[in-house]
């Protein structure tokens, strides 16, 4: 996918932010790269956008499943902004950090895209406390189901595959499991070793229950556009199979 690579900021209007889909500049490497999310936090924070960079990441992917890219991306900006209680002068001297998290959503949308799978949710790194990591986790699913949500009022209300609509059940569930109550994996190093494996296979199940949602109410644009993805060969990606109960 091409796109500009000028240092235009996103269109500010009186409502807000209105992004065109190909604004901000190119701070990737290509198709799928990550930016770096210490600059991704930090632009956030110095905006002053209260959501964790799990949930905005959530929220982005979410419309992304349920939303063209443009109108994705206008609701997205409208959110951030909504929740930092910012006017349009408020946000055009914000400059920098809006470039930033503009091409952040960029290229989650190229990630989503990629014919490779390059896709995974924004996380903290797996030397971070193990409760730190479960609430980020719990964060992206708060974020992406809200997400999906917008885009599927917006579009009518259409009734969801079953698959999606387990699939955003689990999520639910998963943010659903108390925060701040782990400082660390267990006690022990077996109680350890059992918790990262079990988050692991959470973090897998999302990964893959976000693309298996994208396909589902997206598979239209998907073919269209010539980037299908093979998710059937990954595995966990079919959901009701995951026990949440046991990182409470």
């Amino acid at each position: 996918m091409s796109r500009q690579s000028d240092d235009k900021l996103p269109e500010v209007n009186a409502s807000g932010i209105a992004p065109s889909a190909d604004a901000g500049p190119d701070l990737t490497s290509g198709a799928g790269a990550a930016i770096d999310p210490e600059r991704v936090g930090r632009a956030l924070e110095s905006i002053g956008i209260p959501l964790s960079r799990s949930e905005a990441h959530g929220l982005a992917c979410g419309l992304l499943c349920a939303e063209t890219t443009a109108a994705a991306k206008s609701r997205w900006f409208t959110e951030l902004i909504d929740a930092a209680e910012l006017d349009a002068g408020a946000v055009a001297a914000h400059g920098e950090s809006i470039r930033v998290i503009d091409a952040w959503f960029v290229a989650t949308q190229e990630q989503l895209d990629a014919p490779d799978v390059v896709f995974s949710p924004v996380l903290p790194p797996d030397d971070a406390p193990f409760g730190m990591r479960i609430d980020a986790l719990g964060d992206f699913c708060a974020g992406f189901t809200y997400g999906v949500g917008i885009g599927v009022s917006s579009r009518g209300n259409r009734a969801l595959p079953d698959d999606s609509r387990e699939l955003l059940a689990d999520f639910q569930a998963i943010d659903g499991v108390e925060r701040g109550t782990r400082d660390d994996a267990g006690s022990g190093s077996d109680g350890a070793a059992d918790n990262e494996a079990d988050y692991a296979e959470l973090v897998e199940y999302v990964r893959v229950g976000v693309l298996v949602i994208l396909e589902e109410l997206k598979p239209v644009d998907r073919v269209a556009a010539g980037k299908e993805r093979a998710t059937s060969d990954t595995p966990g990606a079919t959901s009701g199979s995951t026990d949440f109960s046991r990182l409470h």
